[in-house]
C-alpha cells in the first residue's frame, strides 16, 4: 500500500517541486494552498507524512497544527516544516508542537527527501509505473552512440538516507550571512567572495548601528564585522549582541588588518566565533563561515530539543499535579463517602475485599438493638437545634464506643441503633458475643458519666437508654438496588434485639438465652420471667446483666474463687452472711474427713435439708 503524502504551501511553484520530488516513489501526494484546505483534505484521506509550510494565508501552518494535534485521530501524524522562517523563536514554536523535522527554504533536495524517508517509508515505484522517458535525440541520430554513464537514482528510503547521511554544504551556504563594513568596496569584496562561495542571501550594512537595526528586524545566521567604523564600531557591536538574549547566539567572524590583531583577539574574547585577516583568503573565508553556520545551526538544534525537553518536563510536571490534584478530590471523596458505611464496610471495600453488588450470606451473628427510653418526653422542651446537638452528641459517643469494640454500626434509627458482631471480620461467635456484652455495658457506664453534662444542656431527665442483644443465624449483606445498596442484617434474630429492648427497664441490658450461654464465664446475669413477644409462638427466656465479676467482685458485691476443678461465687445481695458462713464450715468440716465419711456426712446433710424443708 503506498504512502500518503500531504502538501500544504501557499506557493504552487513548491508544490510543483513537491510533485516532481516525489515522483519516483510509490507514493500518492496530495495538496492544499492553505492550512484550512490542508485541514480538510486530512481529515479526509489520513495522510501517513505532511509537509507544512509556516506562512499562509486564510490559516497558517501553526494554526493547523494546533489543530492537528487536538484531534485524536490525526495528532500522531508525522509533519515536517518547508518554510523560509528560520528564527529560533519560530522553531521552537513548531518544536513545542511536536513537529518531527524543520526544513528551511531553499532547501537541498537530497537533505529534504532524507528527512522524509526518516519518517515515513519511501520505495522506488515500479520501472512500469514510471513515466516513458522522452527518446534521447543523439540515439535516434547515432543509433549505437554510447550514452554517458550515470549512476543510478537510489531505489529506496534507506539507500537515500546513506546516500545523503553526510552533511551538504548546500543549505549551509544558503544561510543569511549580513556583512558589515563601512568601506563599500570592502563590502563588495566580500559580497562577490561569498556569491561565488554559493552563498546568495546575503545583505549589507555600512555601520554597527544599521547591523543593530537589522539583525533585531530579521534573523542571520552569519555576521562578517570590521572593527573600525563610525557611529558603533566592531566592539560596541559585539557587546550589545552579547547583552541581547535574542541575539547572542547569533555567530560573528572580525574582518580586521594585519595590524589590529589585538583588537581582533579582544573581539573574539568579547564573543566574537572567529577572524579573518585583511585583505582575505576565499578559502579561508568559506572554511571559516561554513563551520560558523554549521555551529550556529547545532546551538540551534540543541536550543530546540533543550525546549522539547522542558516542554515534556512541564507537561509530565503538569500530569503529575493533575494527578495529584484528582488523588486528593478522590480522597477528600472517599473520606466524606466513608461517613455513610461502618469503617469495616468501607475498608474492606478499598481493599478490594468486599464486593460492591447485590449479594448476601447466612452468618452467626451477636446482635444489639439499643434506644432511648421515653426520648420524645425527656426533649420535649428542647428546641430544633439544641434537640439535634443533644441527639447528635449521644449518637457520637456511643459510636466511639461500638468502634473501639469492633462493632458493625448498621444504622441509626432516630435515637435508636442498631449494631452487629461477625461480620465483616469476626474472632469467632463467643468472643464476637463477649464482646458486643463488653460494649454494652461500656455505653450505660458512659451514660450516667454524661448525666450531669445534659443536666446543665437543659435536660431536666438523664437519659435511659435499654438495650436488647442476642445470638443466632441472621442473612447478612448488600440489599437494595443496583443503584442504592445499603449493607445490613435482616432475620428473626433482629426482631428478637428489638424485642429484648423493649422488654427490659431503662438503663438495663437483657440477654438471649443463648448469648447469655456464651458469655456466662464473663458476667453474671439474672434469668428473667419468660415474656411473650409479637413474631414469636413461645416465650422466650431472658437474662438481665448484673455486671461482670471482675466489676463485681470489686465492688464487694460477689465473692468469686476459681480454681481447677473449684468455683465458689456468692452473691452477697441475695444471701445472708451467716448462712454463708455455715455453709462454708460444713463444706471444711466435710473436706477435713476422710473421703468415705465426706460421703456419709454429705448425705446427712442433704436428709436435714429435706426435713427442714418438709416442716
Amino acid at each position: 500500500m503506498s504512502q500518503k503524502i500531504l502538501s500544504v504551501d501557499d506557493s504552487k511553484a513548491v508544490r510543483m517541486l513537491l510533485a516532481r520530488l516525489f515522483r519516483p516513489f510509490a507514493c500518492e501526494l496530495f495538496e492544499a494552498a492553505n492550512g484550512e484546505e490542508g485541514l480538510a483534505v486530512a481529515v479526509r484521506e489520513r495522510p501517513d507524512l505532511i509537509i507544512l509550510d509556516y506562512n499562509m494565508p486564510v490559516m497558517d501552518g501553526v494554526s493547523m497544527l494546533r489543530q492537528l494535534r487536538e484531534n485524536a485521530e490525526l495528532r500522531r501524524t508525522p509533519v515536517i516544516m518547508l518554510t523560509a522562517e528560520s528564527s529560533a523563536e519560530n522553531i521552537a514554536t513548531v518544536a513545542r508542537l511536536g513537529v518531527r523535522d524543520y526544513v528551511t527554504k531553499p532547501f537541498s533536495e537530497e537533505l529534504f527527501l532524507a528527512k522524509v524517508a526518516r519518517a515515513i517509508s519511501l520505495v522506488a515505484r515500479p520501472t512500469h509505473d514510471r513515466r516513458e522517458r522522452k527518446p534521447d535525440p543523439q540515439s535516434e541520430r547515432g543509433g549505437d552512440a554510447e550514452r554517458p554513464a550515470t549512476r543510478d537514482a537510489p531505489t529506496s528510503a534507506t539507500e537515500l538516507a546513506e546516500s545523503s547521511s553526510a552533511p551538504s554544504a548546500a543549505p549551509l551556504q544558503r544561510a543569511s550571512v549580513l556583512v558589515v563594513d563601512d568601506s563599500r568596496t570592502m563590502r563588495l569584496s566580500l559580497t562577490r567572495a561569498l556569491n561565488e562561495l554559493g552563498f546568495d542571501n546575503i545583505k549589507e550594512a555600512k555601520n554597527g548601528r544599521q547591523a543593530l537595526e537589522l539583525v533585531l528586524k530579521e534573523p542571520f545566521d552569519l555576521m562578517l564585522l570590521d572593527m573600525e567604523m563610525p557611529e558603533m564600531n566592531g566592539m560596541e557591536v559585539l557587546l550589545a549582541l552579547k547583552n541581547n538574549p535574542q541575539l547572542g547566539g547569533l555567530p560573528v567572524i572580525v574582518i580586521s588588518g594585519a595590524d589590529q590583531i589585538e583588537n581582533a583577539v579582544r573581539c573574539i574574547e568579547a564573543g566574537a566565533e572567529d577572524y579573518l585577516p585583511k585583505p582575505f583568503n576565499p578559502t579561508l573565508l568559506r572554511a571559516r563561515a561554513t563551520s560558523s553556520i554549521e555551529k550556529k545551526r547545532l546551538r540551534d538544534l540543541d536550543r530546540v530539543r533543550l525546549i522539547q525537553l522542558q516542554t515534556e518536563k512541564d507537561r509530565t510536571e503538569s500530569a503529575n499535579r493533575l494527578v495529584t490534584q484528582k488523588n486528593q478530590i478522590l480522597e477528600n471523596l472517599s473520606s466524606k463517602l466513608s461517613k455513610y458505611l461502618s469503617p469495616q464496610i468501607y475498608q474492606s471495600i478499598f481493599r478490594g475485599e468486599q464486593t460492591v453488588e447485590i449479594s448476601a450470606k447466612r452468618k452467626k451473628l451477636t446482635i444489639c438493638f439499643t434506644d432511648i427510653a421515653g426520648f420524645t418526653e425527656t426533649t420535649d422542651n428542647l428546641e430544633s437545634e439544641e434537640l439535634t446537638n443533644v441527639l447528635n452528641h449521644y449518637l457520637t459517643e456511643m459510636s466511639v464506643i461500638a468502634l473501639q469494640h469492633g462493632a458493625t454500626i448498621d444504622k441509626f434509627i432516630g435515637d435508636a441503633m442498631l449494631l452487629f458482631f461477625g461480620d465483616p471480620e469476626s474472632k469467632g461467635v463467643a468472643e464476637d458475643a463477649k464482646a458486643c456484652v463488653l460494649m454494652a455495658i461500656a455505653m450505660q457506664r458512659r451514660m450516667r458519666e454524661l448525666e450531669q453534662e445534659w443536666r446543665n444542656r437543659g435536660l431536666l431527665r438523664p437519659f435511659r437508654i435499654r438495650m436488647g442483644i442476642t445470638t443466632g443465624f441472621c442473612t447478612v449483606g448488600n440489599f437494595g438496588s443496583r443503584d442504592r445498596m445499603d449493607y445490613t442484617i435482616i432475620g428473626n434474630e433482629v426482631n428478637l434485639a428489638a424485642r429484648l429492648q423493649s422488654a427490659t427497664e431503662p438503663g438495663s441490658i437483657l440477654l438471649s438465652h443463648e448469648t447469655n450461654a456464651l458469655v456466662h464465664g464473663l458476667v453474671m446475669t439474672e434469668e428473667q420471667p419468660p415474656i411473650t413477644v409479637k413474631g414469636f409462638p413461645k416465650p422466650i427466656s431472658g437474662y438481665k446483666l448484673v455486671g461482670t465479676y471482675n466489676d463485681l467482685v470489686k465492688a464487694g458485691r460477689v465473692v468469686l474463687e476459681e480454681r481447677d476443678g473449684l468455683h465458689v461465687l456468692v452473691d452477697l445481695t441475695k444471701q445472708d452472711r451467716s448462712d454463708v458462713i455455715e455453709i462454708l464450715q460444713n463444706i471444711l468440716t466435710q473436706l477435713k474427713q476422710p473421703r468415705g465419711k465426706v460421703k456419709q456426712a454429705a448425705g446427712a446433710a442433704r436428709r436435714r435439708k429435706k426435713g427442714e424443708a418438709e416442716l
